[in-house]
């Protein structure tokens, strides 16, 4: 069987402004998304495009001492919101925690089928009301 990647990149904030068959392909790709990983680190694809942010990624990488897993925690943290848009605006606050839930175990199911020799922790974020952001969904490596 032959499988083509779609040419498009994951801009989850495109949701807002997309067509139904465009929020239909852009809701996949957040949920089996494709992971890549990019001077060792482990990204969602897409993040790093620009040299400007691969500028970024490796100051990251030089200011945590190459600790990849501290690199990976600070790039891997998306807001709900912000991955489904205007999908999740009518969910309650208990919804859209399952939902957070529910992408951590895909996520993590995603990780395991990319990169079968590495373990990460893949989990929901749930702030306290003092945290101020977003609930939200991260990974990193263990």
């Amino acid at each position: 069987m032959h499988t083509t990647e779609l040419d498009f990149n994951l801009i989850p904030q495109k949701l807002d402004d997309a067509s139904p068959g465009e929020a239909a392909l852009l809701a996949v790709r957040v949920l089996w998304p494709t992971f890549q990983e990019v001077e060792g680190v482990v990204l969602l694809e897409g993040m790093i495009e620009s040299a400007r942010d691969r500028e970024r990624l490796g100051a990251s990488i030089d200011r945590l001492e190459g600790d990849l897993a501290s690199v990976e925690k600070e790039f891997n943290f998306y807001e709900i919101d912000l991955l489904f848009g205007k999908l999740v605006s009518d969910l309650t606050d208990d919804e859209v925690v399952w939902l957070a839930r529910r992408l951590a175990a895909i996520w993590q199911a995603r990780l395991r089928s990319q990169f079968p020799g590495l373990e990460f922790v893949v989990q929901s974020v749930e702030p306290a009301p003092v945290d101020g952001f977003e609930l939200g969904i991260t990974f990193y490596r263990c």
